[in-house]
């Protein structure tokens, strides 16, 4: 516990130092998660965080993260909606354009049991750059509910609404 605890002592340190240091929250948060009990003091690490830079989705991510792993879903789904919000007067545009910020945010709707919502997420998340975890959620979605979803532009090219997200083949040489 002694490395820990002097690892504690030099983050708070560099936060004082050099409170704008955004990656520093992000490392302190962590230190704090990995430590039984301290589970607490790293939520007003990360709140800290996102009061000072209101407008980058990983703050944003790590509360919710923390929220989820304590079991406080419904506050996490508020912490990222409020992300979402931008902020009292909507100027703060990232958390909403980020795709960990959106799939986040619908994975936690799907497990509370939507599917509309956390396919427009999930669909906002492809045109952000998800890529294939936010393709994979989107099918994963599709197949349960058995309506296919449509795309039109060029990330409809990208996935096959007839693809079984479940079912993955690879093959080495010919096909028999």
């Amino acid at each position: 516990m002694g490395r820990i605890a002097e690892a504690i002592s030099t983050l708070r340190r560099c936060l004082q130092s050099a409170p704008g240091f955004l990656l520093g929250y992000s490392v302190f948060g962590h230190l704090l998660e990995s430590v039984h009990g301290r589970e607490r003091e790293a939520e007003g690490v990360y709140a800290h965080a996102i009061g000072t830079y209101f407008d980058h989705p990983d703050a944003w991510v790590n509360l919710a993260s923390l929220l989820v792993q304590t079991g406080r879903i419904s506050d996490a789904i508020g912490v990222l909606r409020q992300g979402m919000a931008g902020g009292p007067e909507g100027k703060f545009r990232k958390p909403r354009e980020d795709p960990s910020v959106l799939m986040l945010l619908g994975y936690l709707l799907h497990l509370r049991g939507h599917a509309a919502e956390p396919t427009s997420l999930y669909m906002l998340a492809l045109g952000c750059g998800g890529g294939p975890v936010a393709s994979y959620l989107l099918g994963r979605i599709s197949t349960e509910t058995g309506q296919p979803y449509k795309l039109r532009g060029p990330k409809s090219k990208i996935l096959n609404p007839q693809l079984n997200p479940f079912r993955f083949e690879y093959t080495i040489g010919p096909k028999p």
